[in-house]
Formats: C-alpha cells, structure tokens, sequence
C-alpha cells in the first residue's frame, strides 16, 4: 500500500518536474539569493533535495549517537524534499508532497524583504502525522553586500505512534553577506523550545542510523542554543548548491547536524 502511494505521489509530480517550459520571468529571477524576493515569480517552479548528517551526545543520560536523519515527521521529510510554484508575483504554492502551504511577499524593495508562509503537512506513506506550521521572515539590507536577517518559525506536530501534540519554536537571527555575483554566506544565533505535555521533553537520539526517543522530567520547556552557517550558490541560472552547519547546547545535552542540497529552478 505505502509503494503505491509513493507511486502515486511520483507520478503527480512528474509532470512539473519534466513537463514544463522555463517561465520568462526566470530570466529577471536574481541568481544570488541576497537580491531574490520572498516569493518566486509567477509561473517559476522551485523543485529541491537535501540531505543531511546530525549527531548528539547527552552527558545525563550517558549516551551518544551519530546517524541520518530519516525524516520520522512531516516537518523532517519538509526539510529534505520541498516543491514551490509562483501562482504570482508574491504567492507561492508549497508542496509536501500535496499543496497544502502558501508564501507571500509583504515587502519587496531595495532595503527590505519580508514575508510569511503557513500551511499544513501530512505524509500518509511515511507516517499519520499533521504538522500545521507557520514561519516569517525579515531581510535588511544595509547596502548591496551585508544586512541582517532574522527568522521565527513556529509549528504543532501530532504524532501518532505517541498520540502526543508537540509545539515547537524557532528563532534566527544574523548577519548576512554577498560574496561575489552568486553567492551568500549567514552566521546565526539559533534558540529552539519544545514544550511538551506533562512536563516531559522528548529528544531524540541517534543511533545505528535509528531513532530512540528519550524523556526527561522536571522542565517544561526544552531550549538549545547554538550558532548556524549557511552557503548558497547559483551554479547556473537552474540550479542552486546550498551548505548549512549547525551546532546546539543545552545543559548537559549537545547535537550538531551538517546538510548539503540543490535546487533547481524552471
């Protein structure tokens, strides 16, 4: 059943990722990624694939983990395969995998690009989980080659192994700057929480490439705290190489995760 469902997906897919003509807007469409709007332009298409290496170390509970990181939710499978289409000049449709989220473009000038996306994930062949999401962000550009950038991201996660109703909390915010005609490189201060019911937090460790949830008592709130660097590139005016690294801390617990991906624009 989950094979065909797959199938399905695939073949849904197919045609806008083989079928269709270059938009003429692409050719307007900044190859940098510090010059480019919030929202793609009407008729351009976004397809992109990541992949990505974590590990952590938990000194309290005496344990370490290196592995990949299969997505086990829709946010994680959000973060490894994502599909865009610009229905205008600032919406955009996302699909994962089905068009259930929206981008707009609020501001597009010189100095500033800001915008908002929401939407609703559920992937039937990985697991019953819905992820309703929500996330800003804000760009200013001090002059052509450095501002600041910041992010808030905020979603609610149903897993249905656990029958458990998660929020979660994410917050950037750093300098950016242009290097050369196609390139960005950001430094930015990350904080995550995730609240949880009861009391408990979950983590989750990696080991021998397969997830083990952990629980701890006593607090409410789960924070980490660490810096993140990101690269982007146009290698050419269809496809884009992107680097991020990422470290967290939070008392006695420490997790890192380094993903690589491209993109491809039509």
């Amino acid at each position: 059943m989950y094979g065909k469902t797959v199938l399905r997906t695939l073949l849904f897919l197919a045609p806008f990722t083989f079928g269709c003509a270059t938009s003429p807007k692409l050719e307007t469409y900044p190859r940098n990624h510090y010059e480019r709007p919030y929202s793609l332009p009407e008729k351009v298409v976004s397809w992109g694939i990541a992949a990505s290496y974590s590990g952590t170390v938990d000194d309290e509970d005496g344990a370490d983990g290196l592995g990949l990181p299969i997505a086990t939710s829709t946010a994680g499978l959000a973060q490894y395969l994502s599909f865009r289409y610009g229905l205008n000049d600032d919406w955009t449709l996302i699909f994962s995998p089905l068009p259930t989220g929206v981008s707009r473009g609020l501001v597009n000038s010189a100095d500033d690009r800001a915008g908002l996306s929401l939407g609703l994930n559920y992937v039937p062949f990985l697991a019953a989980d819905l992820n309703p999401w929500m996330s800003v962000g804000w760009l200013h550009r001090f002059d052509k080659e450095f501002g600041w950038e910041t992010h808030l991201n905020l979603s609610l996660v149903h897993s249905s192994t656990q029958n458990a109703l998660s929020f979660y909390f994410q917050a950037s915010t750093g300098p950016v700057w242009k290097v050369g005609e196609l390139s960005q490189f950001d430094i930015s201060l990350l904080c995550t929480t995730r609240p949880n019911p009861g009391g408990l937090n979950r983590r989750v460790r990696w080991d021998n490439f397969y997830p083990e949830q952990t629980y701890r008592r006593g607090q409410e709130i789960y924070a980490s705290f660490g810096p993140q660097f990101s690269f982007s590139t146009s290698m050419t005016r269809h496809w884009d190489f992107f680097f991020d690294n990422t470290v967290l801390y939070d008392n006695s617990f420490r997790s890192f995760s380094t993903g690589i991906g491209f993109s491809r624009q039509w």
